[in-house]
């Protein structure tokens, strides 16, 4: 059995884990992406249980900051300003282990403190190098050597998947 006690924060990739990875655009030029809701509600879990979220992409777009604005205006469990301080979008980061490592260094933590999702090949490096290492059931084929492969796909319960059973480990 995987002993979390030293996770204190999780790493989710957006497209391809938050996202199946598409992007609708209309004939206006307006880009539109899908979330799995119950996603949203899993790492609303981890934050109740003192356990940050980092939603990290390389993509430009703002629409899963969109989406946590969304949330955090329509429910009152977000409106607890405690769980936003605890997560954290980073939005356009062409590499993601420098962010990252630029962030640990910041609150005084090492990789063997994160759980990482990622589905492709801009996430091999922090999937290496994280403590716990996940991924969707659709990942890259180059994702062999995970703690954790979901039987969801990304962007229909994977995250939420992950989210359950770390909080579930983490009790036993």
């Amino acid at each position: 059995m995987i002993d979390l006690k030293d996770i204190k924060i999780v790493v989710f990739d957006v497209d391809g884990c938050l996202t199946n990875g598409m992007y609708q655009i209309s004939d206006n030029g307006a880009i539109t992406k899908s979330f799995y809701t119950r996603d949203f509600y899993g790492i609303e879990q981890l934050l109740r249980n003192n356990i940050s979220v980092i939603m990290i992409t390389q993509s430009h777009d703002y629409i899963i900051k969109k989406q946590v604005e969304r949330i955090c205006c329509h429910s009152n469990l977000w409106h607890n300003s405690y769980m936003i301080n605890k997560l954290m979008i980073m939005i356009g980061v062409d590499n993601k282990k420098e962010k990252i490592e630029e962030y640990l260094k910041e609150v005084d933590l090492e990789w063997k403190n994160v759980a990482y999702m990622g589905d492709a090949e801009n996430d091999l490096e922090c999937l290496e190098l994280a403590g716990i290492a996940a991924c969707p059931a659709d990942a890259i084929n180059e994702i062999e050597d995970v703690d954790y492969r979901c039987d969801a796909y990304g962007g229909e319960g994977a995250v939420y998947e992950f989210c359950k059973w770390i909080i579930r480990e983490k009790k036993n």
